[in-house]
């Protein structure tokens, strides 16, 4: 787990170092989806955060909404490094349209 941080981390230096006009970093909660294999951590989060999604978006979002957040965050006019939080994440996901 914190080489996956470490590495993000990293990889999030090098991609502003690039100096896009406009890069979006995606901080999404727990990502609720349906997988093959069974992650018990992941089992036990998902049961614990899903009655707190009603209340707020803070703590969880689902792959489909992280993927139409990523499709807006190609629509916006900002500019520069971005850091969208789950909340935005699925604020901007109810915007998407297909």
């Amino acid at each position: 787990m914190f080489l996956y941080w470490k590495t993000k981390g990293q990889v999030e230096k090098e991609i502003e170092q690039l100096n896009f006009d406009k890069f979006v970093i995606m901080h999404p909660g727990l990502i609720e989806s349906k997988r093959p294999e069974f992650r018990f951590a992941e089992a036990v989060g998902s049961v614990l955060l899903r009655p707190l999604r009603a209340i707020s978006s803070r703590f969880s979002s689902t792959a489909t909404e992280i993927a139409q957040a990523m499709i807006q965050a190609t629509q916006t006019a900002d500019s520069g490094k971005l850091i969208w939080d789950n909340v935005k994440i699925v604020d901007e996901a109810k915007k998407y349209q297909a």
